[in-house]
Protein backbone atom coordinates (compact mmCIF):
# COMPACT_ATOMS: atom_id res chain seq x y z
CA UNK A 1 0.00 0.00 0.00
CA UNK A 2 1.33 3.43 -0.87
CA UNK A 3 0.42 6.80 0.55
CA UNK A 4 -0.81 9.31 -2.01
CA UNK A 5 -1.11 13.04 -1.51
CA UNK A 6 -2.51 15.26 -4.27
CA UNK A 7 -2.17 12.48 -6.80
CA UNK A 8 1.51 11.83 -6.08
CA UNK A 9 3.19 9.35 -3.80
CA UNK A 10 4.01 10.95 -0.46
CA UNK A 11 7.28 9.01 -0.19
CA UNK A 12 8.63 8.81 -3.76
CA UNK A 13 12.19 8.11 -2.56
CA UNK A 14 11.21 5.00 -0.59
CA UNK A 15 9.45 1.76 -1.27
CA UNK A 16 6.03 1.09 0.19
CA UNK A 17 5.50 2.69 3.60
CA UNK A 18 4.36 0.13 6.19
CA UNK A 19 2.80 2.83 8.38
CA UNK A 20 0.16 4.19 6.03
CA UNK A 21 -2.38 6.33 7.87
CA UNK A 22 -0.33 6.90 11.03
CA UNK A 23 1.49 10.18 10.42
CA UNK A 24 3.63 10.04 13.57
CA UNK A 25 4.81 6.50 12.85
CA UNK A 26 5.41 7.38 9.20
CA UNK A 27 7.55 10.36 10.22
CA UNK A 28 9.54 8.21 12.65
CA UNK A 29 10.03 5.61 9.90
CA UNK A 30 11.31 8.33 7.55
CA UNK A 31 13.63 9.73 10.24
CA UNK A 32 15.02 6.23 10.72
CA UNK A 33 16.01 6.20 7.06
CA UNK A 34 17.65 9.62 7.50
CA UNK A 35 19.61 8.39 10.54
CA UNK A 36 20.79 5.33 8.61
CA UNK A 37 21.86 7.60 5.74
CA UNK A 38 23.82 9.84 8.12
CA UNK A 39 25.54 6.83 9.69
CA UNK A 40 26.44 5.53 6.23
CA UNK A 41 27.92 8.92 5.28
CA UNK A 42 29.97 8.99 8.47
CA UNK A 43 28.14 11.88 10.13
CA UNK A 44 28.55 11.42 13.91
CA UNK A 45 25.49 11.33 16.17
CA UNK A 46 24.54 14.50 18.04
CA UNK A 47 25.61 13.05 21.40
CA UNK A 48 29.14 12.42 20.11
CA UNK A 49 29.33 15.91 18.64
CA UNK A 50 28.18 17.53 21.89
CA UNK A 51 30.63 15.47 23.93
CA UNK A 52 33.52 16.41 21.64
CA UNK A 53 32.58 20.10 21.80
CA UNK A 54 32.35 20.05 25.60
CA UNK A 55 35.81 18.46 25.79
CA UNK A 56 37.21 21.14 23.47
CA UNK A 57 35.66 23.88 25.61
CA UNK A 58 37.10 22.31 28.76
CA UNK A 59 40.54 22.40 27.12
CA UNK A 60 40.10 26.15 26.49
CA UNK A 61 39.19 26.96 30.12
CA UNK A 62 42.82 27.46 31.32
CA UNK A 63 43.50 29.77 28.38
CA UNK A 64 40.42 31.84 29.21
CA UNK A 65 41.58 32.14 32.83
CA UNK A 66 45.04 33.33 31.78
CA UNK A 67 43.56 35.89 29.40
CA UNK A 68 41.24 37.10 32.16
CA UNK A 69 44.23 37.72 34.45
CA UNK A 70 45.61 40.38 32.08
CA UNK A 71 42.69 42.79 32.57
Amino acid sequence: MRIYREGRAAYPHTIDCPYTGDLVAARMWRLGWQKARDEHRGIPPVTETLQRMSEQLADLAPLAERLGDHD
